[in-house]
């Protein structure tokens, strides 16, 4: 940067580009939209201060883009701009005394968000990246959300329905199934990484049957005092954390999973789906396991002869 009598008193030589070593500069303020070539959608153009204070050895300093000084003193300063059509980008190249220039100012400034003796206070515009390493990731991001989207595509029927129920949709039906699909696409194109762990393991179904018990008025998750009870009792099943109350199947995913109580209830659940059973056999009581030994009710015999009567005694 070039030195004068108010702006850069400071030691920039750990800041020299080699001849033909290129930085990138990128911009920060970027959102994410499917609809670009690029991914994302970028301002028409930002603008970097030309003008800054830093800190060097607790002493502030101020630091500038200076293009050059005129004979009276007049200083013109470098115009610091991340346009859309450099994809939200400045780069520097080693040899270019401009770009020289501007790379140590860039690296100097609090305008910088990887600039560890930034001054916080201040807000981050832009970002030094490593465009072998930036290139890298997004050719990996890339490849895994094509892998997310083909496997979604491939998901049958059933794993979609137990997908969406497990995700806490209550429309999740054979009858719905374009709209299902839709919405696990967005999913694996939206978090591919994510929506690849929780496609097919036993969470997932776990969680699904539980939406399923909800559904079917089963069971019920009381919200004020954070329970699942049995609708058809009222008995406790178990209170879930209040951390996790706003999210009620990842709370019981986590009884189902950790505690021996939780498999017995899970077991019963499923039996109930299955129409195996009628009526809940296994209550929570203080949040301990308490099973119902089922016992059938002895027949009675009736001796030849006779006929048994509404009150069920025997005349001769």
């Amino acid at each position: 940067m070039k030195k004068v009598k108010n702006f850069n008193d400071v030691n920039v030589s750990k800041y020299k580009l080699k001849k033909g070593e290129v930085k990138v500069f990128k911009i920060l303020k970027k959102k994410i939209d499917p609809s670009s070539p690029t991914g994302f959608y970028l301002p028409s153009a930002v603008n970097v201060p030309a003008k800054d204070t830093i800190i060097v050895n607790d002493e502030p300093k101020d630091i500038a883009a200076i293009r050059s000084v005129g004979q009276n003193g007049t200083i013109s300063f470098y115009d610091l701009w991340f346009r859309k059509e450099s994809l939200g980008t400045i780069s520097c190249t080693g040899g270019s005394i401009k770009d020289q220039h501007i790379y140590e100012y860039l690296m100097l400034c609090n305008y910088r968000k990887n600039n560890p003796d930034r001054d916080d206070s201040k807000r981050a515009i832009f970002e030094l990246i490593d465009p072998q390493a930036d290139a890298k990731a997004k050719r990996d991001h890339r490849q895994l959300t094509r892998k997310a989207i083909n496997y979604a595509s491939e998901m049958s029927d059933e794993q979609i329905i137990t997908f969406c129920l497990a995700s806490g949709r209550s429309d999740a039906t054979p009858e719905n199934m374009d709209v299902l699909r839709n919405f696990v696409e967005l999913a694996a194109e939206a978090a591919p990484e994510e929506f690849i762990k929780r496609a097919n393991n036993r969470e997932n179904e776990i969680k699904a049957n539980i939406k399923r018990a909800l559904d079917k008025k089963l069971i019920e998750f009381d919200r004020p005092s954070h329970t699942f009870l049995w609708k058809s009792t009222g008995e406790l099943i178990v209170t879930i954390p209040r951390s996790v109350s706003g999210d009620p199947l990842s709370g019981i995913l986590n009884f189902v999973k950790n505690r021996d109580a939780g498999e017995s209830f899970y077991d019963e659940i499923k039996a109930l789906l299955a129409d195996y059973v009628n009526e809940p056999q296994i209550t929570m009581k203080d949040e301990k396991e308490v099973v119902e030994p089922i016992v059938d009710e002895p027949k009675k015999v009736i001796p030849k002869g006779k006929k048994p009567t509404a009150g069920g005694k025997s005349k001769s």
